[in-house]
C-alpha cells in the first residue's frame, strides 16, 4: 500500500508541473516538467521588448516569465520583474531585489536594497548598508559595495562614475573598482 501510494504522490507532482530544484554552484536553477500555463488566465501579460517572444506575466499582485507559447520561464512568485537585459532580469521578492536568466535560473537571490539592469555585462547594486557596488553576469561581486550615493553603469571600456559624498570623493572607476580619475582633484 505505501508503494502505491508513492508512486501515485510521485506521479501527481511529475503531472503537476511542480519544481524541481538543482542547486550547483552559485546559480539555483528552476526546471519544469513540460510546464505551460495558459496566457488569457492572466491579469497583464507584457511584452519584453528586449528579448524576442518572452513575456512578464502578472496574476493576483504576483509577477513571472513565460514565453510566447506559455511555456513558464520563471514561476509567478515575485513582486516585480523587470525587462531582460543581457539575458538578465531584475526580480524582487519582500523589498528585496535579485536577478534571473532566460533559462530559469537565479542568478541572484533577492537579497539587495535596489539594483540597475545589466549594462555591457555589470549591474550596481545597492547592499542593506545603502552602499552601491557591482556584479557580474555570474552573480559575483566585482566591486564590493563601497560607495554611498551612486555608481553608474559601466561603459563598454569598464569605467564608471561613482560619487561618495559621504566622504567627499567624486571619481571614475574601473570594473576593478580602481580610482582612474579624481574629480576633485585640484590641476
Amino acid at each position: 500500500m505505501r508503494k502505491i501510494l508513492y508512486v501515485i504522490i510521485t506521479l501527481a507532482v511529475v503531472m503537476l508541473g511542480v519544481f524541481f530544484v538543482k542547486e550547483n554552484k552559485k546559480n539555483v536553477s528552476l526546471h519544469t516538467t513540460n510546464r505551460k500555463v495558459d496566457l488569457k488566465q492572466f491579469e497583464y501579460v507584457n511584452k519584453d521588448d528586449n528579448t524576442n517572444g518572452i513575456v512578464r506575466i502578472y496574476k493576483n499582485g504576483k509577477w513571472g516569465v513565460a514565453d510566447k507559447d506559455g511555456n513558464l520561464i520563471a514561476d509567478v512568485n515575485y513582486d516585480t520583474v523587470d525587462n531582460f537585459y543581457e539575458g538578465r532580469a531584475i526580480v524582487s521578492e519582500n523589498g528585496k531585489y535579485g536577478f534571473i536568466d532566460l533559462d530559469s535560473n537565479i542568478i541572484v537571490k533577492p537579497k539587495y536594497m535596489f539594483a540597475y539592469p545589466f549594462v555591457n555585462g555589470y549591474a550596481v547594486i545597492q547592499d542593506e548598508n545603502e552602499k552601491y557596488g557591482a556584479i557580474d553576469k555570474q552573480g559575483n561581486v566585482v566591486i564590493e559595495p563601497l560607495y554611498y550615493d551612486y555608481i553608474s553603469s559601466f561603459d563598454i571600456n569598464g569605467y564608471a562614475k561613482a560619487m561618495n559624498f559621504a566622504d567627499g570623493k567624486n571619481v571614475a572607476i574601473d570594473i576593478n573598482g580602481e580610482i582612474i580619475k579624481d574629480f576633485n582633484a585640484k590641476k
